[in-house]
């Protein structure tokens, strides 16, 4: 078999998530977790899944909005207020990574 960094090179990937990834299907056979069994990691998420479901909207009907008028409709519509960088970061797990500043 292939080692960790010649796995994370041929898939363009850092060593830690393919350490991670591995070491996650060593536990339960499986690369995706199930929330409700397992501990969190990292910080919870500030979004919650109705307002990541206001941003696709948003983004459905104007493509190419910019993630401070996300932030400004977000608090205006939701009353949620989060940082751009927060926003990004959602966009960028939902697997939008395209939007202007």
């Amino acid at each position: 078999g292939m080692t960790t960094a010649q796995i994370a090179e041929n898939l363009d990937m850092s060593i830690r998530v393919v350490q991670r990834t591995l070491q996650i299907w060593q536990e339960i056979g499986n690369v995706v977790k199930d929330p409700r069994t397992y501990a969190k990691r990292g910080k919870a998420c500030l979004l919650d899944s109705g307002s990541v479901e206001f941003i696709l909207a948003l983004l459905e009907q104007q493509p190419d909005i910019y993630l401070d008028e996300i932030a400004e409709e977000l608090l205006a519509q939701r009353n949620v207020s989060v940082s751009l960088s927060t926003i990004q970061r959602t966009l960028k797990l939902l697997g939008i990574t395209s939007k202007k500043v």
